[in-house]
This record gives structure tokens, sequence and C-alpha cells, in this order.
């Protein structure tokens, strides 16, 4: 077994990594920082454990960048947008998972496929919901056209104007 590296004995790994990655702190900032709050550490011993844990590095960055991402698309589609993006978030990280096992435990299979099944079926819950939606409002404009057609016979250029928008109407997001 190797030599355990001062940040991991102190349990300071990640926190290293984040200062280093999101915060862009230097060496000697994340040094002082640590130091000021009482751990004795070194520079060396930082810039040891960031060469070290590049991938973790570039896993946090990862991450945090896909959650920005995740965080925008709830920001702007608060509705039934926000499951989406929560699903398909969920359905991506499962999915890259799946694809570092190198070999499968049978105990923890059913597990994963559960899980899995679960999301994917969530998914198409939220794509029939929002389909369902839209024929419902597709329905409705065309009653709406229709009882407009028989309510405006006299005025056919009322009833043309009135067609046009509602035909240009478009199913707001789904609550």
């Amino acid at each position: 077994m190797g030599k355990r590296q001062k940040a991991e004995m102190l349990g300071l790994v990640q926190r290293i990594i984040q200062a280093y990655n999101d915060e862009k702190l230097t060496f000697e900032a994340i040094e002082q920082m640590l130091r000021d709050e009482g751990y004795d550490i070194s520079r060396e011993a930082i810039r040891r454990t960031v060469k070290s844990n590049k991938q973790i590095a570039s896993e946090l960055e990862k991450t945090r960048t896909e959650t920005v991402a995740l965080i925008d698309a709830i920001r702007d589609n608060p509705n039934t947008d926000t499951n989406e993006a929560a699903v398909d978030w969920l359905i991506t990280k499962s999915f890259e998972y799946i694809k570092t096992i190198e070999n499968v435990n049978f105990k923890d299979l059913p597990e994963m496929s559960t899980f899995m099944n679960s999301i994917t079926r969530m998914k198409g819950q939220l794509v029939k919901q929002r389909m369902d939606y839209n024929k419902v409002f597709e329905k409705v404009k065309q009653m709406v056209i229709a009882d407009l057609q028989k309510a405006l016979e006299d005025w056919p250029e009322l009833y043309q104007q009135l067609f046009t928008i509602v035909t240009n109407l478009e199913a707001p997001d789904v609550g």
C-alpha cells in the first residue's frame, strides 16, 4: 500500500482541488488559507495533491459545468422542462457511470437496473405529458376557431383576423 499524502490524512484533498479549480487560488493562497484555519500543510504538499488528483479536478470541473448548465436550463424553463432536464442529467450521469464498470457485481445489478428503469420511465411520462398537453391545446384551438366561424359569419374580415391570431397561438409551458 502506498504512502498517504498529508492532504489526504488531513481530509483536505477535495477542498484543495476545489480551491485550485473553482476558486482559481494559487498554491500559496491555498496554503495561507489552510494555515489560517490551523492546518499545518506546505505549498509543496498542496502542489503534489493537485498534481496527483488531476482526474478528480477534471471531474469536479466537468460536474460543476454540467450543474451550471442544468441550473440555467431550469431557470429558463421553470415548469415540466425542469423535471425533464433533471431526468436527462441523471440518465447521462448513469450512463457515464455504467461505462466505467469493468466487472458486474450481480448483487448490485438489480438495484442499478431498477434505478435506470425508474428514470427512463419518468422521462417517458414527462414526454407523454407534454404530448398530451399539446394535443389538448390544439383541440381547444380548433374548437375556438369553429365557434368563431359560427359567431362571425356576417363579419368575414374579423373572423380571418381572429383565425390568424388563434392558429398562431402556441401552448404555454406545462406547469
